[in-house]
C-alpha cells in the first residue's frame, strides 16, 4: 500500500496575462520561456511541476448608468468596461527611476530583488495584482462612479457570462479558485441616460476606444531598458606628486633648494643638516603614504598573484640628499629596503583580503586551510589566492548561494560550471582548486617522456592537456630523472603546485619577452619544477596563459570535489516510476515522516586524498556543510571509495542527461541510480587500536565507541 504525502518545495506556475490577445504559438513560447527562467534562478531543494495559463472566468454586468449632460457616450462606455477589467485583472505597472524618484522613494526601496530590464516594480502594486474570488457589486459601483463623466448608479446586478437573468446576483457574484473573472465588452450590459433620456452606444465605436486604452496601456509598460543612477565623474589627482616640508621654511633655516645665503659658518650648515635629517623622516612619513594611496586600487584588488601591500615614494626635492646618510648608502637603496620583506607583505595582504571578505561578512578558515593540503602545509601566497579568488567571485557566491542548477540544459550536464550556488560556495571555502561539475574518480596523469639523445637513460616530463584533440603539452619539466617513476613523481608534485596562482611566477628573458614557470617555494632557494615553453610579448599575455594553466590543471587533475543530489528531482512521475526507500526516522502512523523527497540532499564526497581522508578535515567539512546549508534543508554526507565513486558517476551522469533531455529511458536510469545509492557507504582510515595508555605513540588511534574502524590504506592518500 502507498502512504500519500504533499512534496513541500514542488511549485505550480499560472501565468496571469495581460489584456492583449496572442496567439497560440506565442502564448507557448511565453510559456517556455517561464519555465526556462525559473530553472535558471531554481532553488535548492525545489522544483517545478508546471507552468499554465490561468483560467478566465467571464462574467456579465448589467447596469443603468446616469451621465453628465457633457458627458461623450462610447467613450465613457470604453472607460468604464476598461476601469472594470483593470480591476478585476490588475496590470502591474512598470515604473521610470525617474518617476519614483519623484515619489519620493528610496534608492534602497528601488532596487531591492532582481535586476530588472523593463523598468521598476513596486511591492505594493504585486500586492494588489492578486486574483479576485468574489467580485462585489460595491466594488464595481465605486469603480464605476470612478469614471469621468459618471453620476450615479441606480440599477446593478452581476451575473456569470451565459446564465439567465433570472439567476442574477445582487451583491457577490463567487469565482471559481483556479480561476480570474473577465468582463468582455459585449458582457457589459449598460444603459446610459442622461437626466430621463436614455442613450444608446456604438459597440464598433466604443471598442475601437477600448482598443486605444488597452494600447495606451500596454504601451507605458513597454520601457525601454534598464536604468540606474549615473556614477558621478571623478577628478584625476596626481597622489605621487610631493614637495618636501623644507621648502615651507624661510631660507634662513638653510633648508629646500633655496639655502641660506646669510651665515655660510661650519656651524650654522651643520644645525641646517641636523634639521634637514629631521624633516626627511616625516617627508618620507609623508610620502609613503601618498605611494600607498598611488597604489590602492592594487592594494584592494582581487589579483591572485599579488602579494606587495607596501609601496614606498620618494621625495624628489631634497637637495644633496646623499649627504644627510651613511657612507656607502643611497637613497633609493634604503626606499627599498623599507618595502622588502616579503613575509611581513604577505601577511598584511592576507589581513587586507580578510577585511575585504568582512565587509561582505564573510570569514576564510586560515588554520584549516593552511594546516590540510593534498601535498603539504599550504603557505600564505596560495592562501591568499584562495582568498582573492573567493572575493572575485563573490557576486554570484553572494547572489546564488541557494540556488540550484539548470538540470533542463543538455549541454551543461558534465565538464561545466553550471552547479548549484551551494557547491560552488562550499568548495571554494574549503580551498578545492575548481567548483565545476566533472569526474573525480577516474583522474588519469598523460605524460611524455623527453630522452637525452646521450648515452645516459634520462627523463624529463611533459604535463599534457588530456582533453584537447591532438594532445597539447601544458607543462614542461626542468629536471632530468632517472627513472620513469621519479619523473611521474615530480610531475604528479608539480601539477600540485599548478592548481594555485599563487605557485605561478613570471619571469622575464634577456630579449625581454616573457614566460610562465610553476615554483615550489617550500624549499630554500625556491625551485622552478615545471614551465611552459612559450614566450610572450607582454606580461598581461603571460598572466592570462598562468591563469588558464590554473584553471586546467585543476578541472582535469583535481580529485577533491563533491556531488549534490537534491531529492526532490527524483521524486514519482507515474505508477511505475522507482521509488526512494522512506527515512528510517519515518513514524508509521505520520505519514508526512515517510517523505523522502522534500527538502532532502545527498552529498557525495571522495573518502581518499589526504585531507578528505582525514578525520578531522571531514568534521571541518560537515560543520561546513550545516552552516552554509539553508536550515529548511536536510543533507545525508557519505565519503565513498575510488570504485564506488566511479560506479555513482556513471549513474549519476547517465540520469543526469536523461532528465536533461527528458528521454524515454529516464525511468530506468533513475532506478539504476537508486540501487547505486544504496550501496554508497562512507569509508574510514585504518588504524591502531588504543591501548588506553596516555601519550601512546600508536597512529591513527581507534577508540572504542568512539572511532569508525576504517579501509583506507595509506597508499590511497
Amino acid at each position: 500500500s502507498f502512504i500519500s504525502f504533499p512534496i513541500r518545495g514542488l511549485y505550480q506556475i499560472r501565468l496571469q496575462l495581460t489584456k492583449r490577445k496572442r496567439t497560440k504559438p506565442e502564448r507557448e513560447k511565453l510559456l517556455a520561456d517561464v519555465a526556462a527562467l525559473y530553472q535558471q534562478n531554481r532553488q535548492l531543494g525545489e522544483d517545478l511541476s508546471g507552468v499554465s495559463l490561468t483560467k478566465t472566468h467571464p462574467i456579465m454586468v448589467c447596469a443603468d448608468i446616469q451621465l453628465a449632460a457633457d458627458a461623450p457616450i462610447e467613450q465613457t462606455f470604453a472607460a468604464i468596461v476598461h476601469s472594470l477589467q483593470s480591476f478585476l485583472s490588475p496590470a502591474i505597472p512598470r515604473h521610470t527611476l525617474g518617476s519614483l524618484v519623484a515619489q519620493g522613494h528610496s534608492s534602497e526601496d528601488i532596487f531591492q530583488g532582481p535586476a530588472l530590464t523593463n523598468g521598476f516594480i513596486l511591492e505594493a502594486d504585486l500586492d494588489r495584482a492578486t486574483t479576485i474570488n468574489v467580485v462585489r457589486s460595491s466594488d464595481i459601483i465605486a469603480e464605476i462612479l470612478a469614471v469621468p463623466g459618471v453620476v450615479a448608479i441606480p440599477k446593478i446586478l452581476l451575473n456569470h457570462a451565459g446564465k439567465k437573468e433570472s439567476e442574477s446576483e445582487l451583491w457577490e457574484l463567487p469565482i471559481p479558485l483556479d480561476a480570474e473573472p473577465e468582463l468582455l465588452l459585449e458582457h457589459a450590459r449598460l444603459r446610459f441616460f442622461k437626466d430621463l433620456i436614455p442613450f444608446h452606444a456604438d459597440l464598433a465605436v466604443t471598442e475601437s476606444h477600448l482598443e486605444a486604452l488597452l494600447a495606451a496601456e500596454e504601451a507605458a509598460n513597454n520601457l525601454p531598458k534598464a536604468e540606474d543612477f549615473p556614477i558621478p565623474p571623478g577628478r584625476p589627482l596626481d597622489l605621487g606628486e610631493f614637495t618636501s616640508l623644507q621648502e615651507s621654511l624661510p631660507a634662513v633655516y638653510g633648508c629646500g633648494s633655496r639655502g641660506t645665503h646669510r651665515d655660510r659658518s661650519p656651524a650654522a650648515l651643520g644645525k641646517a643638516k641636523q634639521l634637514k635629517a629631521f624633516l626627511l623622516i616625516f617627508d618620507q612619513m609623508l610620502a609613503n603614504y601618498l605611494g600607498q594611496l598611488v597604489n590602492l586600487t592594487r592594494i584592494l584588488s582581487t589579483d591572485r598573484s599579488l602579494t606587495q601591500t607596501l609601496f614606498a615614494n620618494a621625495v624628489a626635492d631634497i637637495p644633496d640628499i646623499a649627504e644627510l646618510l651613511k657612507p656607502g648608502l643611497t637613497y633609493d637603496s634604503l626606499l627599498a629596503s623599507g618595502v622588502s620583506d616579503a613575509a611581513a607583505q604577505e601577511l598584511q595582504r592576507s589581513k587586507i583580503l580578510d577585511h575585504l571578505l568582512a565587509r561582505f561578512g564573510e570569514t576564510f578558515a586560515n588554520h584549516v586551510l593552511m594546516h590540510y593540503s593534498s601535498i603539504s602545509q599550504r603557505s600564505v601566497p596560495e592562501l591568499i589566492a584562495y582568498k582573492a579568488t573567493f572575493l572575485s567571485e563573490i557576486s554570484r557566491i553572494s547572489s546564488r548561494r541557494a540556488t540550484a542548477h539548470d538540470y533542463t540544459d543538455p549541454t551543461e550536464v558534465w565538464d561545466t560550471e553550471n552547479v548549484s550556488g551551494f557547491k560552488h560556495r562550499l568548495e571554494r571555502l574549503l580551498g578545492f582548486p575548481t567548483f565545476s561539475q566533472r569526474s573525480l574518480a577516474d583522474i588519469t596523469f598523460d605524460y611524455y617522456e623527453e630522452k637525452d639523445a646521450d648515452a645516459v637513460s634520462e627523463i624529463r616530463f611533459r604535463i599534457v592537456d588530456r582533453k584537447s584533440k591532438p594532445k597539447k603539452t601544458l607543462l614542461s619539466g626542468t629536471t632530468r630523472y632517472k627513472t620513469k617513476s621519479e619523473a611521474v613523481a615530480a610531475m604528479r608534485h608539480a601539477i600540485q603546485l599548478g592548481m594555485s596562482v599563487a605557485n605561478f611566477d613570471l619571469k622575464q628573458s634577456i630579449d625581454g619577452k616573457w614566460y610562465v614557470v610553476i615554483v615550489d617555494h617550500s624549499v630554500t632557494p625556491s625551485d622552478i619544477v615545471a614551465m611552459r615553453k612559450q614566450f610572450f610579448a607582454t606580461r598581461e599575455e603571460a598572466a592570462a596563459t598562468r591563469d588558464f594553466l590554473a584553471k586546467t590543471l585543476a578541472e582535469q587533475f583535481s580529485e577533491e570535489g563533491s556531488f549534490v543530489l537534491e531529492h526532490i528531482l527524483m521524486r514519482p512521475a507515474g505508477k511505475d516510476w522507482p521509488l526512494l526507500p522512506a527515512p528510517r526516522e519515518a513514524i508509521p502512523s505520520v505519514p508526512h515522516t515517510w517523505d523522502p523527497y522534500s527538502q532532502q540532499l545527498h552529498i557525495i564526497m571522495p573518502g581518499w586524498g589526504a585531507r578528505l581522508a582525514d578525520p578531522q578535515f571531514r568534521a571541518f567539512v560537515e560543520q561546513t556543510i550545516r552552516r552554509e546549508l539553508p536550515a529548511h534543508l536536510v543533507a545525508r554526507v557519505c565519503f565513498i571509495s575510488r570504485e564506488q565513486m566511479r560506479e555513482f558517476e556513471g549513474c549519476y551522469r547517465d540520469w543526469l542527461t536523461a532528465l536533461a533531455k527528458q528521454s524515454a529511458d529516464l525511468s530506468t536510469k533513475l532506478d539504476t541510480l537508486l540501487r547505486c545509492l544504496a550501496t554508497l557507504h562512507t569509508i574510514y582510515p585504518t588504524g591502531t587500536l588504543h591501548d588506553c595508555v596516555e601519550d601512546g605513540d600508536e597512529a591513527s588511534v581507534i577508540i572504542l565507541g568512539r572511532t569508525h574502524l576504517g579501509s583506507i590504506q595509506k597508499s590511497d592518500h
